[in-house]
């Protein structure tokens, strides 16, 4: 954190007492994710109060899994009454045969996407981005560090399964790659897309790849 910006994704089930302590607040921002049906609310308050207190959060994540999509409403009144706002993310995946976010129904949408989170500026996806081929600067400025100090380019719930790998962490000579490259993805997992794709389709000219610096 005295070099880079840090963002770490957890879902608070552990102790932060000391991590709180010895932080820098400055360039370090904690993003907790709260999942209802695996967590206890208290405990998890309670956690997020405490960043919140070392100027270390700006919201809770909330994703819209299936079977959660209704209490959205519910935690975000929750979170409020503590001062807090909780940013909607998009489900990447299958749930009961189904594959998301695509097969998010216009009544979903109208609970999610008042709420759905941002990232570049850009809403998190509730429909597919084709971004495969094009462009990226995920792991040249960029990167995923997994807790045995594996890096990867990108993140999002399809992380381990495609992703490049740039190398490990904790190994002499690491380094990010040294200039952008090619997307492996079909679709984008997460929304990394909406500041680091170097080549997007402007429809405006004709629907050709244009770089925007």
């Amino acid at each position: 954190s005295q070099l880079h910006e840090v963002e770490i994704i957890t879902n608070l089930s552990t102790d932060i007492q000391q991590f709180v302590k010895v932080i820098n607040s400055e360039n370090v921002n904690v993003n907790p994710s709260f999942h209802p049906l695996f967590a206890d609310f208290d405990k998890f308050i309670e956690r997020a109060l405490l960043l919140k207190e070392n100027r270390l959060l700006q919201c809770v994540s909330y994703v819209a899994w299936p079977p959660q999509i209704s209490r959205i409403g519910y935690y975000t009144d929750k979170f409020l009454h503590y001062g807090i706002s909780i940013s909607i993310q998009s489900f990447f995946g299958k749930y009961k045969g189904l594959r998301y976010p695509d097969a998010y129904t216009e009544e979903d949408k109208q609970i999610i996407l008042p709420q759905i989170g941002k990232r570049g500026g850009k809403p998190f996806q509730t429909e597919p981005f084709k971004t495969k081929g094009r462009l990226c600067a995920a792991g040249q400025r960029y990167g995923v560090i997994h807790p045995d100090g594996k890096v990867l380019r990108c993140g999002g719930i399809n992380s381990c399964e495609g992703a490049s790998i740039v190398g490990n962490l904790f190994e002499e000579g690491f380094k990010l790659f040294d200039e952008a490259s090619p997307c492996t993805f079909e679709i984008c997992p997460c929304n990394e897309w909406a500041f680091l794709l170097e080549e997007k389709v402007n429809e405006e000219k004709g629907g050709q790849n244009v770089r925007e610096e």
